[in-house]
């Protein structure tokens, strides 16, 4: 499923829709359809971040990705994108099948995060992942952190391996304080917290680990 945080404007909120499967797919334009029944003359978009450099071309003035005229920033977005995928989805994926070495790699992944985002008391800081601005960057994240935010509140007893206690206990710790930070930050945000059920994802947890 994608995760989008961006508001449709002039009156295009019809002609968009989000199919909620496995594969995310955004269908654009043609006739106003029931979202679960999309028209053959709309144009299908899948792929979570393919799905969000399309709805930041769409909305160019909601600045996903910061303008054509800067594009360092444009770069840095795309990297920190980038070092999500490689760094933290596919460890935390690898942590959920129980990958040995897992949690290891995925605790080396948040410490590369971490790193990556600004010093939000720097007068060249900020709070989100490049900066003030809220962008791709936030969004590609923002579900993410809060899978880690809802295993890790129960404590290290709620997971079932050494590994996964000892990375419960090192990641609510000091060492991530800056990440911890940007996560309550960005959970805290009105449009992110429209579309990031933090209660439902706590249910889906509980249940999870209660079948082992």
């Amino acid at each position: 499923m994608a995760w989008i945080f961006t508001t449709n404007r002039n009156g295009s909120r019809e002609s968009i829709h989000l199919l909620e499967r496995r594969i995310p797919v955004l269908t654009y334009g043609g006739p106003t359809v029931h979202p679960e029944e999309p028209s053959p003359l709309s144009a299908r978009i899948t792929e979570s971040y393919v799905i969000l450099e399309f709805l930041a071309d769409l909305f160019p003035n909601s600045a996903l990705l910061p303008p054509a005229s800067n594009p360092t920033a444009r770069a840095r977005v795309r990297f920190f994108m980038d070092a999500t995928t490689r760094y933290f989805e596919t460890p935390f994926l690898e942590a959920g099948r129980k990958v040995p070495g897992a949690f290891d790699k995925l605790l080396q992944g948040l410490e590369m995060i971490q790193a990556l985002l600004p010093d939000p008391d720097a007068a060249d800081g900020g709070e989100y992942a490049i900066g003030n601005e809220f962008t791709n960057a936030d969004c590609a994240i923002a579900p993410l952190l809060a899978w880690i935010q809802v295993a890790t509140k129960a404590g290290p007893e709620m997971f079932d391996s050494e590994d996964g206690k000892i990375f419960a206990e090192t990641v609510t710790g000091p060492k991530f304080e800056r990440l911890k930070r940007y996560t309550k930050v960005l959970l805290e945000r009105e449009s992110v917290k429209k579309v990031i059920n933090l209660e439902g994802m706590e249910a889906r947890w509980k249940v999870r680990q209660a079948r082992g």
